[in-house]
């Protein structure tokens, strides 16, 4: 059943505040709810505290940018940008790299609450082998164990670590077979005492053997990508591609504790989208979007336990009569996409396009809040003796006002300089 949309406040963050990194896009929030971060349009990241609107930046220092991928609850970020995974702290403004094998690559997906536990991966930069690995409060890197071919019974290009539970003891990737399929793998902390393996990373894979084929089989999904785990570790979102004669695709509820999967019901109309289960609640809820290129629609589904449990577009789910104008705005723009649910299903956080003027806008909606907008311009304290753009230049050199596409190089008021690719 659709909720009352007269309940629900939306808290919008203002991108004409944005400086000159340009609008936010919030990918992730904090367990705390006070802390959401991610990337900007001028492809740096970021980490903004909702209580005050303070915001620190980390620049990008190469053409893929930086993202923020996790935060814990002291505002601390990890994520991606250049060789090595960062790891930023809001209370002290301190930038530092993650420990990262030389000759690799490494990118950080999650952060627990506390800090603890960074999860993520390294890849070679000439095979592109990627390794599933968990940094730990001090920054020092330790691998995963990984399945082997033998066991799997396909060969593989790696695995790698994408989210990890509240208390550190269960961690979510994905092996990288060769037809794109990413099965998921669960890594438990083994506490038995009487096991041989107490104490260190165990994984299971059970899953993959009865569900997984790897583009040929009677198996029942060539594609499984397990895309985010609730914060109590019971629970995986996961991305299907359907071993059917429709190639459908579709979205599952995998329940790690059960050793079960439940797929969402859907239209045949809808099976012929594209779908990102971006996060899971503790209950089992989740929040997305699905599509084909840029036009977008946000999804909610409910865990309600029982068949009438079923996928929505939010415009469906919060019902016709909106009296919300802001979050009639996100409901009906061409590019919604929700990110991240709270652990209690409450509230809800992305980013969202601006059809008028392409500024992209962080939100959260609060399904429990009172009905209202709050707007949240950015603070500039948390930018203060951050170099500012001075002067930009197309590939061609030419002084213009504004980035055009493609390659631009920005000069910085201190006097260096930084490319910014627009796509």
């Amino acid at each position: 059943m659709p909720v009352m949309a007269l309940a629900q406040s939306v808290t919008v963050i203002n991108p004409e505040s944005a400086l000159d990194y340009g609008g936010t896009m919030c990918i992730t929030m904090s367990e705390n709810g006070q802390f959401i971060a991610g990337s900007s349009q001028e492809y740096a990241g970021f980490i903004m505290n909702l209580a005050d609107g303070e915001i620190i930046y980390d620049d990008p220092v190469n053409d893929y940018g930086c993202e923020v991928r996790g935060v814990s609850n002291a505002g601390v970020g990890v994520g991606m940008n250049g060789i090595a995974a960062p790891r930023i702290d809001f209370a002290t403004g301190e930038k530092t790299d993650l420990e990262t094998p030389e000759g690799f690559t490494s990118i950080a997906n999650g952060i627990t609450p506390d800090g603890s536990i960074i999860v993520g991966l390294y890849y070679s930069e000439t095979t592109y082998v990627e390794t599933p690995c968990y940094w730990d409060a001090d920054g020092a890197l330790h691998q995963l164990p990984e399945a082997t071919s033998e066991e799997l019974g396909f060969e593989y290009n790696g695995s790698r670590a994408v989210a990890v539970s509240d208390d550190g003891k269960t961690i979510v990737g994905y092996v990288i077979d060769n037809f794109a399929g990413n099965p998921p793998i669960i890594w438990r902390l083994d506490e038995d005492e009487t096991s041989d393996t107490f104490g260190q990373w165990v994984y299971d894979i059970d899953i993959i053997l009865d569900k997984f084929e790897p583009g040929y089989g009677d198996n029942a999904y060539w594609g499984m990508t397990p895309i985010s785990l609730s914060h109590n570790g019971k629970y995986v979102s996961l991305k299907l591609a359907m071993n059917d004669e429709n190639y459908s695709n579709g979205v599952g509820l995998f329940d790690i504790e059960e050793g079960t999967i439940t797929e969402v019901p859907l239209t045949d109309e809808m099976k012929q989208n594209d779908f990102f289960p971006a996060s899971v609640s503790n209950n089992g809820d989740m929040v997305g979007y699905f599509g084909m290129m840029m036009s977008l629609t946000p999804f909610i589904f409910q865990n309600t336990g029982d068949e009438s449990a079923q996928l929505l577009s939010m415009a469906d789910f919060f019902g016709e009569d909106i009296s919300n104008d802001a979050l009639l705005t996100l409901l009906t723009a061409e590019r919604t996409l929700p990110c991240v649910i709270s652990a209690d299903g409450s509230k809800i956080a992305g980013w969202s396009v601006d059809s008028t003027t392409w500024a992209t806008y962080s939100f959260i909606i609060d399904l429990n809040g009172e009905s209202g907008v709050n707007d949240i311009a950015v603070s500039n304290n948390g930018a203060e003796g951050q170099p500012q753009v001075v002067a930009r230049y197309n590939a061609a050199g030419m002084r213009v006002a504004d980035n055009a596409r493609g390659l631009n190089i920005e000069m910085m008021s201190d006097g260096s300089a930084r490319k910014v690719l627009v796509k």
